[in-house]
């Protein structure tokens, strides 16, 4: 509860310094810069890209297994390997919406990314913050042994 503090504490303050260089400028709207990347995701981790209002993106990740036994999984592609099916919605511009289950121990997970700033071409926001939340569950059944 502590930290939650701090954190909101801290958004609070880089908002407010932002906000305040930001009224200088002039009375055109400044543009977010192109996204860096061109998904949501960077390998198996969050980037700070949420798309524009009314985008759906459909992800299927597959994290694969250990080489250690050759052919008899395949150099990793079959056996221990998991794969996550989820798809991510944007309803208002700068929050993402999502789901997602994975195939081992039939985890499910909801998600949202909101994107605190976004930098903008003429520098006077000089760097992009986005908070994402995920919270999971396990829906396993197991056989019972």
């Amino acid at each position: 509860m502590r930290n939650l503090k701090y954190t909101i504490a801290t958004l609070l303050i880089i908002g407010a310094v932002f906000s305040a260089s930001g009224q200088e400028e002039s009375e055109t709207r400044d543009r977010p810069v192109r996204p860096m990347f061109e998904s949501a995701y960077l390998m198996d981790n969050q980037s700070v890209v949420v798309y524009q209002k009314n985008t759906l993106e459909w992800v299927i990740q597959h994290k694969f297994g250990t080489v250690e036994n050759g052919f008899s999984d395949y150099f990793g592609l079959w056996g221990i390997g998991n794969i996550r099916l989820g798809f991510t919605y944007v309803p208002i511009n700068k929050l993402a919406i999502g789901y997602g289950i994975t195939q081992n121990k039939m985890y499910q997970d909801f998600n949202l990314k909101y994107a605190f700033l976004q930098q903008t071409r003429s520098g006077s926001i000089p760097i992009s913050i986005t908070y994402y939340v995920n919270a999971a569950w396990s829906s396993y059944i197991s056989s019972g042994s």
